[in-house]
């Protein structure tokens, strides 16, 4: 009897903080979610295993995927000299790469942590900043570029149209590593995967369709953009864990 109270407590408070979210301007979701991930640092919560709000259990080590991501990018561009991750937090997707003194490496990020690595590497450069950053690159100027489970936390929909134009115009080649799921767009944040199958009349049942999205957490239509924008792209599964928007990943392949 005290669980089905305690549950029912949390369902509703979870409907309150939707109701809330949903009435937020854009704007004002943009500035709290740079002002959310400009203090998180990732590597505090690196290499865990933790339950989150009694439900979703992280599965996922930093590292591994790190590992993964440059196996990805390098397999399939094989001439690299200048890369750059755009939203690298502390860094750790860009450090195999950095293991590489030949290479050209910059890190882009709201957040302080973006410079930590710069005394263990002599050929890594930062920027703190955001998406405006990217205007001050010429055309062309890197090889590659890529995003990790970065434009998944933007708010703005036309902002992350802008960034794959930007990322694309500095970049020979672009790989997105973000969240799509057919059918739905927008701000997922907080939903249990159940509502958002109601929510869009999903035909097909998510997985785990009782874990719930988390706190900014938008579901954009890749796709869509990329098309728009004439772009030439590939699209491979890459999922990034259990929770969350994790099991929901692709590669985006622009060139």
């Amino acid at each position: 009897m005290i669980k089905s109270f305690i549950n029912l407590n949390n369902l509703k408070f979870n409907k309150i903080r939707i109701f809330l979210n949903k009435i937020q301007p854009t704007f004002l979701k943009t500035f709290l979610a740079k002002y959310h991930w400009s203090k998180n640092d990732f590597k505090k919560h690196a290499i865990k295993s933790r339950v989150v709000e009694g439900m979703v259990k992280e599965d996922w080590n930093h590292k591994q995927k790190a590992k993964n991501i440059y196996d990805k990018i390098t397999s399939n561009t094989k001439q690299i000299k200048r890369i750059m991750e755009f939203g690298c937090n502390y860094g750790v997707n860009l450090e195999n790469f950095l293991n590489n003194s030949e290479l050209e490496v910059t890190g882009i990020d709201i957040n302080t942590v973006v410079k930590n690595l710069e005394k263990k590497y002599s050929n890594y450069k930062w920027i703190i900043g955001d998406e405006t950053a990217l205007q001050k690159f010429e055309d062309l100027h890197f090889d590659v570029t890529f995003t990790s489970s970065v434009l998944d936390h933007f708010p703005d929909e036309n902002k992350v149209i802008n960034t794959i134009k930007n990322l694309k115009r500095i970049s020979k080649e672009v790989y997105l590593f973000e969240p799509y799921v057919e059918g739905v767009c927008g701000d997922v944040s907080y939903y249990y995967r159940y509502e958002v199958e109601k929510e869009y009349d999903l035909k097909e049942k998510l997985e785990n369709n009782d874990f719930k999205f988390g706190k900014n957490s938008f579901l954009w239509n890749y796709d869509k953009y990329l098309n728009d924008l004439k772009f030439s792209f590939t699209k491979k599964k890459f999922p990034l864990h259990l929770s969350s928007l994790g099991p929901f990943y692709f590669e985006y392949r622009i060139k």
